[in-house]
Formats: structure tokens, C-alpha cells, sequence
């Protein structure tokens, strides 16, 4: 996988922010390693279910796991079922500023497409 530039990120961040018109507040879903360390300042996080995704092992990576010549696979979201995590509000003015170190672990290693969904919590729906 070619990791992106810099300028991709922010053109992917501020165009995943335009398509959904957040505002000052957005919730982000984590499924795996954000669920222990976000690595962002969070307003509140819920226990939370999306439907229509579940966690396979369906990513194939060399940098973290495996070589070039010999790629390990990793777990993603893909279609079908459901998958638990956390879900995550983040708050406040310049949002952007506030996802890029989430956005730039997650989504340099070009291997994730972002998007928006819907999650169920107890105390209420998150998100799209």
C-alpha cells in the first residue's frame, strides 16, 4: 500500500467533513485499537453498535504486519452483520484539527475507505 502525503490527508479529512456537514460536534466509531487509545480529546464515548458492518480479517498489510514479500492480514470493518465498538463525540470548534491524529493513523496506510454510518447506543443513535 502507498502511504498518502499529507496534503492527501487533509484533502480526504476535509472532504469527509464537507460531505457530512458536522459542524462543531461528530461522532467517530472505533471498532479495534481506537477503542484503548483514541489518541484524541473526546467529549464523551458510548458503548455502541453499527449494523451492516462486522470485523474480518480482510486487510492486507506488509507494514505492520508481515513483509512486502509475504503481507499479513489484519481485521477491518467489512459488509455484513454487526460490529460493537465505542463510539467517540468529539467537540468543538476546528474539528479538523481535532480528528487529524485519528485521520492520520487510520487512514495513511491508504488501505480504509471513510465513511459515514449510523450507530446504536443506550442511550440513543449516533451519527448519520
Amino acid at each position: 500500500m502507498r502511504l498518502r502525503s499529507e496534503e492527501e490527508l487533509k484533502a480526504g479529512l476535509g472532504h469527509a467533513l464537507k460531505e457530512h456537514s458536522v459542524g462543531e460536534e461528530l461522532w467517530l466509531f472505533a471498532d479495534g485499537s481506537l477503542m484503548w487509545k483514541p489518541d484524541i480529546e473526546v467529549a464523551e464515548r458510548r458503548v455502541a453498535t453499527v449494523k451492516g458492518w462486522h470485523r474480518r480479517f480482510c486487510l492486507w498489510q506488509w507494514r505492520f504486519r508481515g513483509t512486502r514479500d509475504c503481507p499479513g492480514v489484519m481485521l477491518a470493518l467489512d459488509r455484513g452483520g454487526s460490529c460493537v465498538g465505542i463510539a467517540y463525540k468529539v467537540s468543538g470548534p476546528d474539528l479538523p484539527s481535532k480528528i487529524m491524529p485519528v485521520w492520520w493513523r487510520e487512514m495513511r496506510g491508504n488501505g480504509y475507505l471513510a465513511r459515514w454510518v449510523s450507530a446504536i447506543t443506550a442511550k440513543a443513535r449516533c451519527g448519520r
